[in-house]
């Protein structure tokens, strides 16, 4: 379509080290100052016995904030583009007797819940 601007693109190429992203870069053509929308169909789930979370969302969710117990997230305030799926690390915190929480994006009015 002539003169659409997609509202994130990737700006350069995810760096990876054997198998592990290291890092990656976005760009918001549009800038930061989204509409909050009530619901922008943002999905998550712990995996394989809550050492990893997996996070899809039907539209674009950005600085994706991880708000979780019992474990520290390998990523956090990441940015999903519609359809995107991301997986990440859970590292369990000593002592830790539940895992649990939510994902709230910043142009989402209130937080997901992470489902088991």
């Amino acid at each position: 379509v002539r003169g659409h601007v997609h509202p994130l693109n990737q700006a350069g190429p995810t760096r990876v080290l054997d198998g592990a992203e290291l890092a990656r870069a976005h760009h918001l053509p549009l800038g930061l100052g989204r509409p909050v929308e009530r619901d922008l169909g943002v999905e998550a789930r712990f995996l394989e016995g809550r050492a990893r979370l997996w996070l899809r969302a039907k539209r674009l969710a950005i600085f994706t904030a991880l708000e979780l117990e019992g474990v520290v997230p390998d990523e956090d305030f990441v940015h999903l583009a519609p359809g995107e799926e991301r997986t990440i690390t859970l590292r369990p915190l000593p002592g830790a007797r539940h895992v649990r929480g939510h994902v709230h994006p910043l142009n989402q009015a209130g937080p997901t819940r992470v489902l088991d």
